[in-house]
């Protein structure tokens, strides 16, 4: 099945999109809903509003709170061995910005300091590789988010903030600004 969100709700499609419909509930708070990603097989939805993670196995008839509590999440992603990644939103005071990841569908996290302050995404093609975006520019991880290191060779503005990245299919990745940059390697 697909999934998005729209309004306050979860929407589900068994159609390949053409007819949606509001999944039978929504988590709690649901009209703060950050992000949003499902596992592979279709069966795990996990949803972040405002400073939890909730988690459906049933696809969106019933909602549980995760063990992550009390940290605004801007990005959801999952790895391909199944482990869940969140990114918070950057603590400004503080200068950080964090990384959580749970390899037992949000029943433990581990964290790790994040260079950016947007979003993550994993790279399904290389085993471990994380890649982050904000205004420092774009950082790199081949270690699930470990060691961070920056990526150097983007020909952005200096105060350009990127705010969103993607891979395709083909490994390309992208990342969006001002403008969008792809880079093959």
């Amino acid at each position: 099945g697909w999934f998005f969100t729209y309004n306050e709700a979860v929407y589900r499609s068994s159609d390949t999109g053409r007819i949606w419909q509001p999944c039978p509930s929504s988590p709690p708070g649901a009209e703060g809903i950050t992000g949003m990603v499902v596992d592979t097989g279709g069966n795990i939805i996990y949803v972040s509003v405002l400073a939890s993670i909730f988690r459906s196995t049933n696809r969106g008839v019933a909602w549980q709170a995760t063990a992550l509590g009390g940290h605004p999440i801007s990005a959801l992603n999952i790895l391909t061995d199944g482990t869940v990644v969140a990114s918070s939103y950057p603590n400004w005071f503080a200068g950080i910005d964090t990384v959580f990841l749970s390899s037992d569908q949000g029943a433990t996290w581990t964290t790790s300091l994040m260079p950016t302050d947007a979003g993550v995404i994993h790279d399904s093609r290389r085993t471990g590789a994380v890649f982050s975006v904000g205004l420092d520019g774009m950082s790199r991880s081949s270690d699930r988010g470990v060691t961070w290191t920056k990526v150097t060779s983007l020909p952005r503005k200096p105060d350009e903030y990127l705010n969103c990245l993607e891979i395709n299919q083909h490994g390309d990745v992208f990342a969006g600004g001002e403008k969008v940059y792809r880079s093959r390697d």
